[in-house]
């Protein structure tokens, strides 16, 4: 239940965000001001022109009323999970559910922009020009992106994971370090970013030079102090980890809390640099000559993605939402659809894992003087001869889990007991009874899969312990 009241507050609001965002793409100014309608450029011919936006306002009306039914077609169908008293089938509705709510928003969208297309392909319109993003020399060179204004956050974040490494002794400490080492690399990757973004081929707007380096100039200045935010606000966030996980606070709870605020201000900060970046093209527009921006409609799949083998940049300005958008043409355009593909197809096989864990009865039983216990596979086996302080109880500790799962029916991996040490747990928290011994300096907590099991193991142990004792 927690989990989906969790999944209720952090994920089915992007329902409302996604329905008006897609929402206000068909009637987005800053891509009206550039001639673009649902991702296809408007005829430059007057006569067509106007039976071109004709169709527009057609389609927009078309356009919302489909959304809104896809809307009430998707909305109630997370509210199910909370009928379901299994986690790892509800986590599998939920993730299931965001994918194809994505997907399904999409068709809106691209149903208009089929229309529109097929419009202009019976008016002979479909010629595109191969080099769509024709580029000054001289706007093609502005650069914003410095190394020294990155120097001092990246420093920062690398001297605070080194430090960590070396200094932190705690429980996990390899598991940790690596966690706040991998915060302190993406200050790197947030510069890597920038630069790259900065080296990008400029959109010429005007055929004066002077015009297009300007603007070129002050957007990029956009763009780098967006990347520069992020790079701070990482390091903050590598530095505030660090100190509180080297002070004991709990994992989860940390990074969990921290990761959402740290979310929430980088999406704050994208949100205003694309209001910038928009009010900065409107000052523009008069200064836009649209001869010289070729028909690439061909170019674009759906409006939305771009396929262009004769263009080697690999991002473009987008024409369906906000910023850039990536040419899946070029060998990074096709890496990023194997990653996007390989991130799709490992969702489901995530979710058949979770209902494996959760369905599979753990097991715990004495062989060849062995304390085992599996579920999936042999998760722990310790010699009866290494252990002590057995003892029988009727409650848990508060425990955080470390590393594992922790699922309504099934605790298992490195957990931390609130106020205490840390241990080991194999355990049904559902259970009445459970086992709790040392061995070789390490707490464990377990029990079987029902609490006749339980019983039975505590009986047959404690005979085994008080043998060896």
């Amino acid at each position: 239940m927690m989990m989906n009241i969790i999944l209720l507050i952090t994920m089915y609001p992007v329902i409302f965000i996604v329905f008006f965002v897609y929402k206000s793409f068909c009637a987005d100014e800053n891509m009206q001001k550039k001639g673009i309608y649902f991702g296809l450029r408007a005829p430059k011919d007057e006569a067509l022109r106007q039976e071109f936006l004709g169709l527009v306002k057609e389609q927009e009306v078309l356009f919302r009323r489909r959304m809104k039914r896809c809307l009430l077609g998707m909305f109630w169908i997370p509210l199910v999970t909370f009928l379901i008293p299994s986690m790892s089938i509800g986590f599998t509705i939920w993730m299931l559910w965001l994918i194809g709510f994505l997907g399904v928003m999409m068709l809106p969208y691209i149903h208009s922009h089929q229309a529109l297309k097929l419009w202009k392909k019976q008016h002979r319109m479909e010629a595109f020009a191969d080099n769509c993003l024709t580029e000054l020399k001289e706007a093609g060179k502005v650069r914003r992106v410095r190394p020294v204004s990155f120097l001092l956050p990246i420093l920062v974040s690398i001297v605070t994971g080194v430090y960590y490494t070396l200094h932190f002794r705690g429980s996990y400490a390899g598991a940790l370090s690596f966690v706040i080492d991998t915060f302190a690399v993406m200050t790197v990757l947030y510069y890597l970013v920038a630069l790259w973004m900065d080296r990008q081929k400029v959109m010429v707007i005007s055929a004066d030079s002077e015009v297009n380096r300007n603007f070129a100039r002050a957007k990029k200045n956009l763009w780098k102090n967006l990347w520069l935010f992020c790079a701070w606000m990482n390091t903050l966030f590598t530095l505030v980890c660090a100190v509180l996980l080297g002070a004991g606070a709990p994992v989860g709870t940390t990074i969990l809390t921290g990761s959402i605020l740290y979310s929430l201000i980088l999406l704050a900060a994208v949100f205003i640099a694309v209001k910038k970046v928009q009010e900065l093209e409107g000052k523009y527009k008069e200064k836009r000559e649209e001869d010289l921006l070729p028909d690439d409609d061909d170019h674009w799949i759906w409006g939305m993605l771009y396929y262009n083998r004769q263009d080697k940049h690999a991002m473009v300005e987008a024409r369906f939402g906000i910023g850039t958008s990536m040419n899946l043409a070029t060998p990074l355009g096709k890496g990023l659809e194997i990653f996007a593909a390989l991130m799709i197809l490992l969702l489901p096989v995530v979710c058949i894992w979770m209902i494996l864990l959760e369905f599979t009865p753990i097991q715990l039983s004495l062989e060849n003087r062995q304390l085992v216990a599996e579920q999936l596979n042999t998760d722990y086996e310790i010699p009866v001869d290494e252990i002590t302080k057995l003892e029988l109880i009727t409650e848990l500790p508060a425990l955080s889990k470390y590393s594992g799962t922790a699922m309504d029916r099934l605790y298992k991996g490195s957990f931390h007991v609130t106020y205490g040490s840390d241990c080991q747990v194999f355990l049904n928290p559902e259970n009445q009874y459970f086992l709790t011994f040392m061995a070789e300096d390490t707490l464990y907590y377990m029990s079987g899969a029902e609490d006749a099991d339980t019983l039975a193991l505590y009986e047959s142990l404690r005979g085994s312990v008080q043998e060896t004792e």
